[in-house]
């Protein structure tokens, strides 16, 4: 499977898979304003997905070629550590 580059200024549904598999890791949290805990998170790559990717590229010691930016290496990591919930095309 091919996974798009992602980078702050992104917007899309697998930006939001991105920030569901980082929930799920622990290194993004998301609505945390009263009473909107249980939406989704939005499609919108912005500064705190970028931080979450970059630590979490960090502390992983995942091979990224720039921190941040969510790319193949960082979602090969994803995908053997989170169910990713992967966008139907179309």
């Amino acid at each position: 499977m091919h996974f798009p580059t992602l980078r702050m200024g992104d917007r899309g549904p697998w930006v939001r898979t991105l920030k569901l598999a980082l929930v799920d890791l622990g290194f993004y949290w998301h609505n945390t304003v009263a009473g909107e805990a249980n939406q989704m998170p939005n499609d919108e790559f912005d500064y705190i997905c970028n931080v979450a990717v970059r630590d979490l590229q960090m502390t992983k010691n995942i091979p990224a070629k720039e921190l941040g930016v969510c790319d193949e290496a960082t979602w090969r990591f994803l995908e053997q550590h989170t169910r990713l919930q992967i966008p139907q095309e179309g």
